[in-house]
């Protein structure tokens, strides 16, 4: 055989070999990444659904109500709405679901009465790690009475999840009024596992691990202003503050533990549970030049 066709077809033989193990050692990785994100409830790291959310508000309008309305940007898809004790509406009304025209999903609860100063707990699981109000609707959150819109609206955080790369967590946290707030703390937590979307309250996060405590102090945030985040995780168990933290595996659910308030009214406020995974391992088959 002449020692061209033989060189040829050992790189083809090698390269053949190379893509095989290349292919098993990305089958067992998946794997690996499915078997870490099975250990977490159903809703959370299954069919592509890797952020849930809750928050707290306060009634502010002085009088009941019985109707609430959320217009949230950019999810196509939202399951497991929370309803347990402290979401007196439980399920949305039928006339929630997206709106692809305006890339937004309406979130409507009503059916039940919300007392002045009653608090309200709302969250929900998607596929989106932007959590944000609709910026093309006039009242993209508000209270209704009998269908009609009480003054004034809930007070809202928009959280937004953003992984420039696998050790490098961005989180941006938007003020989402048109009154300057203060930001009173933002803390990043371990749950160890994930936690369902009804324990995303205070109750349910009490036992997760301080990670790491990202606002040293209060800070004032302007109307409609972002505050932005960096978390850098470390391989090694030596990983100092501010900004750095121990990295664990793949899909590791994190839980951001917001507060916001109001500066003229400071028990008046939004309390976020927003629970993310962290992201999945990146393999790629090996190429053989020729």
């Amino acid at each position: 055989m002449p020692r061209s066709i033989r060189r040829g077809l050992i790189a083809t033989s090698l390269s053949l070999s190379l893509g095989v193990l290349g292919l098993m050692l990305w089958v067992l990785a998946a794997a690996g990444v499915f078997a870490a994100a099975g250990s977490a409830p159903a809703a959370l790291g299954t069919n592509g659904l890797r952020y849930c959310t809750g928050w707290e508000f306060l009634n502010n309008t002085s009088q009941d109500v019985n109707g609430l309305r959320f217009r949230l940007s950019g999810i196509p898809t939202v399951t497991s709405v929370y309803t347990e004790v402290y979401n007196p509406f439980g399920p949305t009304d039928g006339s929630s679901g997206y709106d692809a025209g305006a890339n937004a999903y309406r979130l409507n609860f009503s059916g039940a009465t919300v007392d002045a100063s009653g608090m309200v707990h709302v969250g929900f699981c998607s596929d989106s790690p932007g959590l944000l109000l609709d910026p093309q609707a006039a009242q993209p959150l508000m209270w209704t009475l009998t269908g009609t819109q009480v003054l004034s609206n809930p007070l809202f955080a928009g959280v937004a999840w953003d992984w420039p790369s696998p050790p490098h967590l961005r989180v941006r946290v938007v003020n989402a009024q048109n009154i300057s707030m203060t930001l009173v703390s933002v803390n990043l937590l371990d749950p160890g596992t994930a936690l369902a979307l009804d324990d995303l309250t205070a109750d349910g996060t009490a036992t997760a691990m301080p990670v790491l405590e990202m606002l040293d102090a209060p800070r004032d945030v302007g109307p409609l202003a972002d505050s932005f985040f960096d978390v850098f995780f470390d391989l090694s168990s030596g990983a100092t503050p501010p900004d750095h933290a121990q990295r664990l595996e793949v899909n590791h659910p994190y839980i951001l533990d917001i507060v916001m308030e109001s500066i003229d009214d400071p028990g008046n406020g939004v309390h976020v549970y927003a629970q993310g995974l962290s992201p999945p391992v990146q393999l790629y088959l090996p190429a053989v030049a020729r």
